[in-house]
């Protein structure tokens, strides 16, 4: 390779640790004293308003790890974000076996809504019941959210409104999923990642306490359902093999999911419940996510075969599983800022996001469209204009976009989004030009794609683009290229894409090992089968040889534009009473036909326990 053009990468993670597990809850005690000097004493919230005369409904709210833009209230964003920021907190104790830490970490941004069917903003089309959503693709990471109507109940002939706590489990569990992908190696088993987001979704923090461990209410509600007789859909082997959608229910393909979760809940609260399990549960994961099956991997791991656990654990539930309260005096608490947003903006901060998000072609000229025809032109703000931008860039001509940009950043030259947008809009014009012209204008490209990446260097998009300039060159790969592959992935780990390009780069560099593990990532991550199958293949063909020109014809290959995947988080309310509803017509019709419920064949079931059928 040619010398590096930028200073040399940091050093890349090591693959997945974790011999021995760390003690969650003594790690916890002892982390607090550590905290207490990392994390600074509380502040008062800072507002910052842009002194509007017409203030939007949205805003923006930004803390230590989060970006948050909202249209809720902001007493309601400060309670969300004091939470997220100590469950954060929590996660990284519990994960610090397997945790990739990184000097800067980028900020997730949240959009946080007030009405549940906004979520279709961000889609299109939400799944049924869909209360959360996380998107991943080359455009970068976003998620989303929405605030439900408090619980109204009668209790003594009084009505009592609850509150709506099921925002906050429904938040936490979206997010503690995310935190694996994000922060660590991990994949697989389904069943822990699973699992692991539903042992989080119900933690609750007070300013110097914690409590973890409690049973989500649907969850509960299943387990309850099965061990009181009715027929049951999973066993453990199916647990460990990934089965989350194939069974015979009552509440049809979703039950089978409710039912593969609630299976995995229990499964990782059992792994976490003690020192000596929390042990074992570092060396399940590291065989689940070598060459070993889940299965295999659990028995090595625990002494326990698939086919005793159905008893172990409805026993460990009857009889040793507990909800943890832990004292921690120093608990973070949120630092925030809130900035008020303009109403000229409001419909922008939207078609921002989707922007953002890889949308299909017609998405994206839809969306171009829509801001080229306001009537107003587009207001002067930076979150307007930079949607602007990003339309031109991506979905119009990229020229239109260059006026605005260079003199934005001749205005202010640490602006990485600006700089990073200059430098997409080059090299989309790149892509049209031969010759002389494309050097030139390549060139443009990564230089400004260079100073975004040092302006920001927790933002994996600017590396990423970075790469591909380097690859659009048709010259030798450099150094800068195989660094900006590696921030990409560090500060992206859970965009496929970013691990794919990694793992290729890696390769191609003569880096066995790290690029082994990259694509050992892929290969694992049952939520992306086709990038996984990709994986399979590619790890089959470097075992085998290749040539570098299909390293690099590989390399250059682009993604599909709008290859995003979207990870929905469902609520089970209506799952769960489609199963009860379900079970009462079923009984119904057997007691119509004179026919007693089979308990023996063709269907599963349980009698008094979940390990007979």
């Amino acid at each position: 390779m040619k010398n590096p053009t930028m200073p040399p990468r940091p050093d890349v993670i090591d693959a997945l640790r974790g011999a021995t597990a760390i003690a969650a809850l003594t790690l916890l005690c002892a982390h607090t004293a550590s905290a207490q000097q990392a994390s600074p004493a509380p502040a008062e919230q800072r507002i910052t308003v842009q002194g509007q005369k017409n203030p939007s409904v949205w805003f923006k709210a930004e803390s230590q790890h989060f970006v948050v833009y909202s249209d809720a209230s902001q007493p309601d964003v400060a309670e969300l974000l004091h939470n997220m920021e100590r469950l954060d907190f929590l996660l990284r104790v519990y994960t610090s076996a397997y945790f990739k830490a990184q000097p800067r970490e980028p900020k997730l941004t949240l959009y946080y809504h007030n009405k549940v069917g906004a979520l279709a903003e961000h889609a299109g089309k939400a799944p049924a019941d869909a209360i959360g959503l996380y998107n991943s693709c080359s455009g970068g990471v976003q998620a989303a959210g929405v605030k439900l109507d408090p619980i109204v109940q009668i209790e003594n002939a009084r009505l009592i409104t609850a509150p709506a706590n099921d925002t906050l489990s429904f938040l936490f569990e979206g997010y503690a999923r995310h935190f694996l992908y994000r922060h660590t190696d991990i994949r697989a088993p389904l069943s822990f990642i699973e699992g692991f987001a539903q042992y989080f979704a119900n933690a609750r923090f007070s300013d110097n306490q914690l409590v973890v461990g409690k049973t989500p209410l649907n969850i509960g509600r299943y387990l309850n359902f099965i061990e009181d007789g009715h027929r049951y859909s999973l066993t453990y082997a199916d647990v460990f093999d990934d089965n989350d959608s194939k069974g015979h229910n009552y509440a049809g393909e979703a039950g089978v999911k409710l039912e593969f979760t609630a299976r995995s809940w229990l499964l990782t609260h059992f792994m976490l419940s003690s020192e000596e399990n929390r042990t074992r549960l570092a060396r399940y994961l590291n065989l689940a996510n070598g060459a070993v099956s889940n299965a295999k991997a659990f028995e090595t791991a625990y002494g326990i075969k698939p086919d005793q656990l159905g008893e172990i654990l409805w026993r460990y539930r009857r009889t040793s599983a507990q909800v943890m309260q832990v004292a921690v005096p120093t608990l973070p608490t949120a630092q925030i800022t809130f900035t008020g947003l303009p109403d000229a903006v409001t419909s922008y901060v939207m078609m921002d996001a989707r922007l953002r998000a890889c949308p299909s072609r017609a998405t994206g000229e839809a969306l171009l469209r829509k801001m080229i025809a306001n009537p107003g032109g587009t207001p002067n703000h930076p979150l307007a204009r930079a949607a602007l931008s990003r339309a031109q860039i991506d979905w119009g001509n990229p020229q239109d976009a260059i006026p605005y940009l260079s003199t934005l950043v001749r205005e202010d030259k640490g602006n990485s989004e600006a700089l990073y947008l200059l430098g997409l809009a080059n090299l989309r014009i790149a892509s049209q030009q031969q010759g002389a012209a494309k050097a030139s204008t390549l060139e443009a490209a990564r230089r400004h794609l260079v100073d975004a990446v040092n302006a920001d260097a927790a933002s994996a998009e600017p590396a990423y683009a970075l790469l591909r300039s380097e690859l659009d060159s048709g010259e030798e790969l450099t150094e800068t290229a195989m660094t900006a592959a590696q921030l990409a992935l560090s500060n992206g780990r859970e965009v496929s894409e970013y691990a794919r390009a990694a793992a290729l780069m890696h390769a191609y560099a003569g880096n066995s090992a790290k690029s082994r593990q990259a694509l050992n990532m892929l290969a694992h991550n049952r939520r992306d089968p086709a990038m996984a199958a990709w994986a399979t293949e590619w790890q089959e063909r470097l075992l085998a040889g290749v040539d570098r020109n299909e390293l690099l014809a590989e390399l250059r290959r682009l993604p599909a534009q709008d290859a995003a995947f979207k990870e929905w988080t469902i609520a089970n309310d209506s799952v769960m009473q489609a199963v009860v509803s379900g079970a009462g017509v079923e009984n119904a019709r057997h007691y119509l036909q004179g026919q007693p419920t089979n308990f023996e064949s063709p269907e599963k079931s349980i009698n008094n326990t979940p390990f007979t059928r």
